[in-house]
């Protein structure tokens, strides 16, 4: 991925994951209507519509979002800090796995092939070895 690439698909994530603080804990489910729209008043067919970018996380140490075109969980860790950010994540039909960041602030892109339609539950978490310590940031649930 080039600098130019990074640069445009962290601040696609990164307005995700201001949406989700602005949200105030709502769910970004689905697409924006005007209240008491249908999503076929919308101009969207409800079977077709994108599926949002889902995050998850605290946005001043790390986030993590997923995002159903292409299955991609992308984890950045914010501070250079001594923790470690991971996002383990497990599907409906019983996959699991973890994206995670080895070393401090960084940004991984970790791409899976998920069957479509399901759902993937994924936790962000903060990792501190030295000091034995461990914090979940967040949590969220997604369609694939």
């Amino acid at each position: 991925m080039t600098r130019r690439t990074r640069m445009t698909t962290l601040a696609r994530y990164r307005g995700a994951a201001g949406a989700m603080a602005a949200s105030a804990g709502l769910l970004l489910t689905g697409l924006a209507t005007a209240p008491g729209a249908s999503a076929a008043e919308a101009g969207t067919d409800a079977e077709t519509a994108a599926k949002p970018v889902v995050c998850a996380g605290d946005v001043t140490f790390g986030i993590a979002c997923f995002d159903p075109d292409g299955d991609h969980l992308r984890v950045e860790d914010l501070e250079t800090d001594g923790w470690r950010i991971e996002a383990r994540w497990a599907t409906d039909y019983g996959r699991a796995g973890t994206c995670a960041i080895p070393t401090g602030k960084d940004y991984r892109d970790c791409n899976y092939d998920m069957a479509e339609g399901r759902e993937l539950y994924f936790e962000v978490h903060a990792i501190n070895e030295k000091f034995n310590l461990h914090e979940v940031l967040g949590h969220n649930w997604a369609v694939i």
